[in-house]
């Protein structure tokens, strides 16, 4: 995996282009990914292991799905 110099051997970020794909495939490839947060002097890290891809258009389960709300 490659490294960020002088960034305690960090994973990169993830590419905006990473996201720009269908959220399904997207959803499907962030699985195993860290998330990584340095807070203070504390480094937190934890792994993603499910992730949910709301379609929006046709998917009832998206908050969008019946439009602009006041909640979405």
């Amino acid at each position: 995996m490659p490294r960020t110099p002088g960034k305690r051997n960090s994973p990169l970020p993830l590419a905006r282009g990473f996201y720009d794909r269908s959220v399904a495939t997207v959803a499907r490839e962030l699985i195993g990914k860290l998330v990584i947060r340095d807070v203070d002097c504390a480094r937190l890290v934890g792994r993603i292991v499910e992730a949910e891809a709301y379609l929006a258009e046709g998917d009832s389960a998206c908050h969008s799905h019946r439009g602009r709300t006041r909640r979405n």
